[in-house]
């Protein structure tokens, strides 16, 4: 189940990539660009997962698509196939009878967001590295599956401006395709985002 549902989350990112591109003011804070992929990816991803609760009695149909997931992660899509184990999991079986596990799931996808509507946001590109880092680095590590993070820029002339001042390496791409990478998306394209080695 899960190859299908990544397949139909990074369909959804580049549909929305475009739709970005086509109007790029109708975000103009980083929370619009959240809100409108979360809306569009649990539009598209439509899918529940059932979640048994500690009590037997207690069953939870959860939505795979979340924001703010393990207090942190801007947007994710829950682990389908992991979490049918979750009852052989110590996670499961450490919350004293209470059913806080629902809330550190096993995340199949984490989408970290980055948004630059001015010229004096260039630390946007670095900060989309260091969310890159932030996810490697975490200690919920060990339940995040894959991860993608992604800058949006509204203006192509200060996209340029800040990508010759700043160490980043910049690859055009066709569209979002690789996992456990970090992109840029500007009017006029798509770039996958590295720091230049020294």
């Amino acid at each position: 189940m899960n190859d299908e549902i990544l397949t139909s989350l990074i369909k959804s990112i580049n549909s929305f990539s475009i739709q970005f591109r086509d109007n790029v003011y109708s975000y103009l804070y980083e929370s619009d660009v959240q809100s409108a992929l979360f809306a569009k990816l649990r539009e598209e991803i439509n899918r529940d997962v059932d979640v048994d609760g500690i009590d037997n009695n207690k069953k939870y149909k959860l939505n795979l698509i979340h924001t703010e997931y393990l207090q942190s992660i801007d947007i994710c899509c829950l682990d389908f196939d992991a979490i049918s184990l979750i009852k052989e999991s110590k996670i499961y079986k450490s919350n004293n009878g209470h059913d806080d596990f629902i809330y550190q799931l096993p995340v199949l996808l984490a989408i970290e967001l980055k948004f630059i509507k001015g010229e004096r946001c260039s630390s946007a590109f670095l900060g989309t590295l260091k969310d890159k880092e932030k996810i490697i680095n975490s200690e919920k590590k060990h339940i995040i599956n894959k991860y993608i993070c992604i800058c949006f820029i509204q203006s192509e002339e200060v996209f340029k401006k800040h990508t010759t001042n700043l160490r980043i390496a910049l690859e055009k791409t066709d569209e979002i395709g690789a996992l456990d990478t970090c992109y840029v998306v500007s009017p006029n394209g798509t770039y996958i985002l590295e720091k230049q080695r020294a």
